[in-house]
């Protein structure tokens, strides 16, 4: 990717990273967030579960326009055929 800035360097890469990322949360979104007191606190297993960079992955659409990625991302989908 640093070696080819003119396709990975790009509004459109940017996007669709960003509208493809998924921490892939196992449980409900009511368990992301906890008051501590009247303080509203992300759970300590949310954390955990985001600092595992196993737990991420891109879907398909990313798949899709960027598949030479394969080996450096964890794609969430097989890819639909074109």
């Amino acid at each position: 990717m640093v070696g080819d800035q003119d396709k990975y360097a790009t509004d459109e890469f940017m996007n669709l990273y960003q509208n493809c990322i998924c921490v892939n949360w196992p449980f409900r979104d009511e368990d992301i967030l906890t008051y501590v007191g009247e303080e509203l606190r992300v759970t300590d297993t949310f954390i955990r579960h985001i600092e595992t960079q196993a737990n991420w992955s891109l879907s398909g659409p990313f798949q899709r326009r960027y598949p030479e990625l394969r080996d450096v991302c964890s794609f969430a989908e097989a890819p639909a055929p074109r």
